[in-house]
């Protein structure tokens, strides 16, 4: 009787485990692609351990942004959000959520804006279009936040790039600061003054120096990855575009180097010092020199596409917008020029018509979000 009732124990112990085993495999849940970026990226959203054919809200916040149905094994995937433009840097929360059952799962995305490079994009428009915080109206309130003493000058422009603050130095040190604190988290000691700004890009910090090399670094550790010996003393911010890294020296050359590696892709030679910084557009580099020119090189080989003679040295680093390339001169001018060729540009752009309200009708045929093999690329605030 005893042993009967010990193997009725065991057996209910055994179904409860199993039923609860049961609860938590069946649990909701949901991942995400990307878990971090700027107001405005495109997330793919998956789930799984929700009934099968069941409509499911996807919610960023409490904002319902698109409606994903389940397959039979309870699972949906790649369903397609886009961050609101409003969303505030910080961890907001995406959630999923069956319209029957009230099944939900959550999974948190971190809103954050890398300023990665000189002048924010490898085209220098300087021009930070994620920017939600700080305003005309609210800029006035702002106040110190913290600061860091280095042992020099600080002419170089910071990077901000994952929550790291990444600058040089006369001191010749490349510093790595934490955003939040301003407290140092590395340096690395170069031979020489640091005026060029880092530029960062897939976890490397690459910077030029004036003891005539460019160098890349591992952005988590400061570690040096490898470095490039130019002729003379490197005052020009690298611009990182395509795997590739584009930077001018005094040795009078502009060079492109592989970014993994460093390997020198290819050199062109201008007539004087560079220390214009490139900016880089649909495969073309704008870089000025010492000899009064402005370039434009072909960015996969150096060629030589068009030049533009200024009336002195070309120290001022290109911008490139909307077709139309910027740039300042010695001479006490500031030229812009059609992306296409070496006249200054004249063109008038023709904005589109704004539609009139009343005119436009709502579509009730919308249908249900589908998974989709591949994002949009995220802007870049280019």
């Amino acid at each position: 009787m005893k042993l009967h009732t010990a193997s009725k124990q065991i057996f209910l112990v055994c179904t409860a485990v199993s039923l609860l085993a049961g609860l938590c495999f069946s649990q909701a849940k949901v991942s995400l692609s990307p878990l971090s970026g700027p107001p405005t990226t495109n997330v793919l959203v998956s789930g799984s351990g929700f009934a099968a054919s069941a409509a499911i809200d996807i919610y960023f916040d409490t904002t319902d942004l698109a409606l994903a149905v389940t397959g039979s094994t309870g699972s949906f995937s790649k369903i397609a959000i886009q961050v609101p433009a409003s969303a505030l840097p910080g961890t907001h929360t995406v959630t999923a959520v069956a319209r029957s059952s009230g099944a939900a799962a959550q999974k948190a995305f971190l809103v954050r804006t890398n300023w990665a490079q000189f002048r924010f994009t490898p085209r220098h428009k300087s021009r930070n279009l994620f920017e939600n915080v700080l305003s005309p109206a609210t800029v006035g309130g702002i106040d110190l936040h913290w600061s860091f003493t280095a042992g020099n000058f600080v002419n170089s422009s910071p990077a901000v790039s994952n929550g790291v603050v990444y600058v040089g130095s006369h001191d010749h040190n490349v510093y790595a600061l934490n955003g939040s604190t301003g407290a140092k988290l590395w340096s690395f000691a170069t031979g020489d003054f640091v005026f060029s700004s880092p530029a960062v890009a897939n976890g490397v910090v690459y910077v030029g120096s004036f003891d005539d090399n460019v160098y890349a670094l591992n952005a988590s550790t400061g570690a040096r990855l490898w470095s490039f010996t130019t002729g003379s003393l490197v005052e020009s911010s690298p611009a990182v575009a395509n795997g590739v890294v584009y930077v001018g020296s005094f040795d009078r050359n502009v060079y492109a180097l592989n970014a993994s590696t460093g390997a020198l892709l290819w050199s062109f030679a201008t007539g004087s010092d560079v220390e214009s910084s490139p900016a880089v557009a649909n495969g073309v580099v704008y870089v000025g020199s010492d000899d009064k020119n402005l370039y434009a090189l072909n960015a996969s080989t150096g060629a030589l596409l068009w030049s533009f003679t200024t009336g002195s040295f070309v120290f001022s680093s290109p911008a490139v917008a909307n077709g139309v390339v910027y740039v300042g001169s010695e001479d006490e001018k500031v030229y812009a020029f059609d992306q296409t060729g070496g006249a200054l540009a004249r063109t008038t752009r023709t904005a589109q018509r704004r539609p009139d309200p009343k005119t436009l009708r709502p579509n009730f045929n919308l249908k249900m979000s589908k998974p989709v093999a591949t994002l949009p690329r995220n802007g870049s605030g280019d």
